[in-house]
């Protein structure tokens, strides 16, 4: 299952990957990690993690699970469809610490396996 590690400590961003990697060995779930440094939070409107249904026109539309948070603090999961083509998504990182907000808009590639 691809991993992404947040954090945000002293003003500093660091997103690890930035580009999420699915599907290259069938594994489609995403697992989303907030470092709990510096006072942010993961937003609770809009949600913390947002795999986005009608981005732009670069990217296609998420058609996997919505992202949610149903373990501990700081943690998304989402699923994405299979596809049988590679295809780029965009996802938005929503972020807290007092009246601050942090809005961040990566990437997730669908890489297929080759048969």
């Amino acid at each position: 299952m691809p991993s992404v590690n947040i954090s945000l400590q002293d003003d500093s961003l660091k997103i690890v990957p930035w580009k999420v990697r699915i599907g290259g060995a069938g594994d489609l779930k995403i697992k989303w990690t907030l470092a709990a440094a510096g006072g942010w939070e993961f937003s609770t409107d809009p949600p913390g993690i947002v795999c986005e249904m009608s981005p732009g026109s670069l990217f296609a539309p998420w058609d996997g699970t919505t992202a949610r948070t149903d373990g501990p603090a700081g943690h998304y999961e989402a699923t994405g469809a299979p596809a049988n083509e590679r295809k780029r998504y965009k996802y938005s990182i929503h972020l807290m610490k007092g009246g601050e907000r942090l809005d961040i808009d990566p990437e997730i590639m669908n890489d297929p396996p080759t048969t």
